[in-house]
């Protein structure tokens, strides 16, 4: 989530980064790495069994804790900008179009729920036929079939409801989801040296398809540019994996990795402060050392802000509901 809060930034006040190899790294491993981790955590749900009754419940859940911040940070946007009279307008824009608001909350919940059916679906139809491995398979098969009429609404109404990005986004849950299941199964996953070829492999393979891409973020969508950008994703999600699991025993990044529970709050905030006049588009630095490092004074600001505001937040129960969605 660091890493998202820089992409925002540097695209606001360092003029010319979507141009550089440091912008290119970000774009294919953030939010990669974002449902990557979602993907995997999301597999506790598969381990348990859930009724009709459960399911829906859980639904209705997924819909209270996502749709909540994504609507809160829709008004709260409008009353920053004083565009009192296009109120209803943007509530209903940004639900035709996510990206107006805190998209990845509305694709994440389309994401979980269908991956939420199908595990139900694929355990009902094979429960007795398939075990481990192969069950989850069925249940990321069913899931292809479920996001048939994404792809339908996709390509009837391109522009609306980021029915794209739950498409290509799925990619890498799925992914996450999949590399728990074999973690778990073949515990010389873990294993030091396996872990370094993993890094040197995905280093490599970065290397290679942002050498070949130094504009990605720029280039036509064609078959052959898409999945140059998702294996270099795929890589780049494996590179960070490699290097955090490498470290993960430090005790300085065990207490950071606890800031990985704000990670929702972290991304609401940040997003409110960059509607902010004093952060907005006007402030715009260059590459020189001078400027770099005002930014990087800025970025470090915006991260402390936000904490500083989510945990004054966080003791009003009631503010934490309309935020953020949770109890």
């Amino acid at each position: 989530m660091l890493s998202v809060v820089m992409d925002h930034c540097s695209k606001r006040w360092l003029v010319g980064i979507q141009q550089t190899q440091v912008y290119n790294f970000i774009f294919l491993s953030q939010m990669p790495i974002f449902m990557f981790v979602a993907g995997y955590f999301f597999y506790n749900n598969y381990i348990k069994e859930y009724s009709i009754y459960q399911i829906c419940k859980k639904i209705i859940n997924y819909f209270k804790s996502f749709l909540i911040p994504f609507f809160s940070f829709v008004i709260i946007s409008t009353v920053i900008n004083l565009d009192f009279k296009n109120f209803i307008t943007n509530i209903v824009n940004a639900v035709l179009i996510p990206e107006k608001s805190l998209w990845f909350l509305w694709a994440l919940m389309w994401i979980e729920i269908m991956m939420l059916l199908a595990f139900f679906i694929s355990k009902k139809l094979f429960r007795e036929v398939l075990k481990g491995f192969w069950k989850v398979c069925t249940s990321i098969a069913v899931y292809g079939c479920l996001l048939i009429p994404i792809l339908g609404m996709y390509l009837k109404w391109p522009l609306y409801f980021e029915t794209k990005l739950i498409i290509y986004y799925s990619i890498f849950f799925v992914v996450g989801l999949l590399f728990r299941v074999l973690s778990s199964q073949f515990k010389g996953l873990c294993d030091k040296r396996v872990i370094v070829m993993i890094l040197l492999t995905s280093f490599i393979i970065v290397g290679i398809i942002m050498y070949n891409h130094p504009r990605i973020l720029f280039e036509n969508e064609s078959i052959i540019n898409m999945i140059s950008r998702i294996i270099g994703s795929i890589a780049a999600i494996f590179l960070v994996w490699s290097i955090a699991t490498l470290v993960s025993k430090k005790q300085s990044v065990v207490k950071l990795s606890k800031c990985g529970a704000y990670s929702l709050e972290l991304y609401y905030m940040h997003s409110v402060l960059l509607c902010l006049p004093i952060f907005s588009n006007y402030l715009r630095f260059n590459s020189s050392i001078t400027n770099v490092l005002a930014y990087l004074t800025l970025y470090c600001a915006v991260i402390a802000i936000s904490f500083l505001l989510i945990l004054i937040l966080k003791k009003s129960k009631v503010l934490n509901i309309i935020l953020f969605g949770k109890n």
